[in-house]
């Protein structure tokens, strides 16, 4: 299967889904790459214009150690499989026009 074939199917795969639908502006449009990791392709999505709209926010832990110190009881830790994220994390409405991708 070619890439072009993969893609087609993936984005088929999205709009079955849901979790793809066709673009109502192109306003705002972003290339899609693939992305080959330990033989799986993957559809990436480059979205670096939008970084500049978004507080700038870090947390750095030196250790475990450090990181359970600052931790409380009523925090939540939760990680993610991204390799169907864009099935799963839903966008509102409004944003969605951001997230076009050719």
């Amino acid at each position: 299967e070619d890439d072009l074939d993969w893609v087609t199917a993936e984005v088929q795969r999205g709009l079955a889904t849901g979790a793809l639908a066709h673009a109502k502006s192109l306003d705002f449009v972003s290339r899609a790459n693939i992305d080959v990791h330990n033989g799986k392709r993957r559809l990436v999505l480059n979205i670096k214009h939008l970084n500049g709209y978004h507080a700038n926010r870090t947390v750095r832990f030196g250790s475990l150690q450090g990181a359970r110190r600052m931790m409380r009881l009523d925090y939540w830790v939760w990680s993610i499989d991204l390799k169907d994220a864009y099935h799963h994390i839903g966008l509102f409405e409004g944003d969605q026009p951001y997230f076009t991708f050719i």
